[in-house]
């Protein structure tokens, strides 16, 4: 990160403004579920190896 100084820049010349955002509320993702690791050559090869499969 740059300072003001490094690009010499004054900060008598910088005006602060305020941001033009506001977070109005923050939420977490909710926790990663599980997932199913699925194997094969091709495309093909993993359809046929899972054919019906529906979750």
């Amino acid at each position: 990160m740059w300072t003001l100084a490094d690009i010499g820049v004054d900060q008598a010349e910088v005006v602060e403004v305020e941001p033009r955002t506001r977070v109005l509320r923050y939420r977490e993702k909710p926790a990663r579920q599980g997932g199913r690791i699925v194997e094969g050559e091709t495309t093909a090869e993993v359809v046929r190896a899972h054919d019906g499969f529906a979750g």
